[in-house]
């Protein structure tokens, strides 16, 4: 496959906005009102607990009871949170999948909410099963090449300097295939959005069989896309950064990465605000760049021979 088909397709997120910039309002002002709308909802719900539960006790004594009651309270509002962040990211999906595959269906820059929707967040949820069954799995896996080396390098009375070496680079080893292993998995599973949207069902393993024998030209369209994501966010940072520094001083940086959440009048202060906002807008501009490439791909592996080819 050539470089050029690889960056055709990890440009095709870029391509759509070009195309359609009509769809940026509409996928940027849908985010923004989400992403408002559930940090409200966390404040209210659980930024009491969370900000007690940040505070040390006043005479330097945990206080198990009361770490207990915070957390109680705080669990069941992260949970919903990604129920609710799931279920934004599923319209997005079905919306990237909708705009390369029904470009003619470009009303609400491609949002909508029914069916094709519903499919996405049962896929993701399958998905987060997944991840989560293959994050343990490999877990397993490292604690047993680690003990197993500990205790093959070990002597009797203590582990020697060599036996801890051996541990450590086992760890490192362990890391690596561990991490290997996800990417690996991310790229086989890739497709499982479009063809679940094309063929209107939930299918989490088709994708294994389109990606087989394509592993690295669909891993190199996916490093180009991060490359792209770290590029956008690193510009979008440093002007919200200007912007909050202009509107809160100093507080700033610290409004950016530990917002007030002791009451939702503190979350909205006008330089959390403003944070905030732009944070939404700066994730609804990556969002087409991050989706569209797997939906490119697909439809180039499913198309005309000419386009397949380039993915074989």
């Amino acid at each position: 496959m050539s470089s050029e088909s690889i960056l055709d397709a990890a440009f095709s997120g870029f391509r759509l906005v070009r195309r359609r910039p009509g769809i940026l309002p509409y996928w940027i002002g849908v985010q923004l009102v989400f992403g408002l709308a559930s940090g409200i909802f966390f404040v209210w719900s659980a930024g009491g607990a969370l900000s007690q539960l940040a505070q040390a006790s006043p005479q330097g004594r945990p206080d198990p009871g009361g770490t207990l009651a915070a957390l109680g309270q705080i669990a069941p509002a992260y949970l919903m949170l990604i129920v609710a962040w799931a279920l934004n990211y599923s319209v997005y999906l079905a919306a990237a999948n909708r705009a390369l595959s029904r470009p003619e269906e470009s009303r609400f820059g491609y949002l909508r909410f029914g069916a094709d929707e519903l499919r996405q967040l049962g896929l993701v949820a399958c998905l987060i099963l997944v991840g989560v069954g293959l994050y343990l799995v490999m877990v397993l896996a490292a604690a047993v090449i680690i003990g197993v080396s500990t205790v093959m390098m070990g002597r009797p009375h203590g582990i020697s300097a060599t036996a801890s070496l051996v541990s450590i680079l086992a760890t490192f080893v362990a890391v690596l295939l561990g991490l290997a292993g996800m990417v690996f998995f991310w790229v086989r599973l890739s497709l499982a959005s479009p063809i679940t949207f094309t063929t209107k069902r939930i299918n989490v393993f088709g994708s294994w069989s389109l990606t087989r024998g394509r592993f690295w030209p669909i891993l190199g369209v996916q490093a180009l896309v991060l490359l792209f994501i770290i590029g956008i966010s690193v510009v979008g940072y440093v002007l919200i950064f200007a912007i909050t520094g202009v509107v809160g001083g100093g507080s700033a940086m610290t409004t950016l990465f530990k917002p007030n959440v002791s009451s939702i009048s503190a979350y909205l202060s006008p330089v959390s605000l403003v944070a905030n906002l732009l944070q939404m807008a700066l994730s609804g501009l990556i969002l087409p760049v991050s989706l569209c490439p797997a939906v490119d791909i697909y439809r180039r592996i499913t198309g005309p021979s000419d386009l397949a080819t380039v993915f074989s």
